[in-house]
């Protein structure tokens, strides 16, 4: 598990900043994605596809909490709203992206604790 910290200012206030960087910098890569996938019990922010592996993404932003409270936030998120039903044939990865306001952090998981 990588953190990256930054003493630039690259940072927005809010989930929806970040969520827009990480869809343009997928898009960049040449990486079919989708953004804001509907479910039935909610949105998924991003899934998307690396050699026919489906990828479901969390992205959380916090100015308070720890990134890896954040982490733990946005897997129960994925877990709690079900957003690998549609997948579930696929057996998909899960991806928490943690902003914070100094941090960044990520993790991917293969199952969902």
């Amino acid at each position: 598990m990588k953190t990256y910290t930054t003493d630039y200012p690259i940072k927005g206030d809010d989930e929806k900043y970040y969520h827009g960087i990480f869809l343009v910098a997928l898009y960049l890569l040449g990486v079919d994605s989708q953004g804001e996938v509907t479910t039935y019990s909610g949105r998924a922010d991003t899934i998307f596809k690396i050699k026919d592996k489906t990828i479901i993404t969390e992205i959380k932003y916090s100015s308070k909490k720890s990134t890896k409270t954040i982490i733990k936030e946005a897997f129960k998120q994925i877990k709690e709203k079900k957003y690998y039903t549609r997948y579930k044939d696929e057996n998909p990865i899960y991806l928490a992206l943690a902003f914070s306001k100094n941090d960044i952090d990520c993790e991917f998981r293969e199952k969902l604790e």
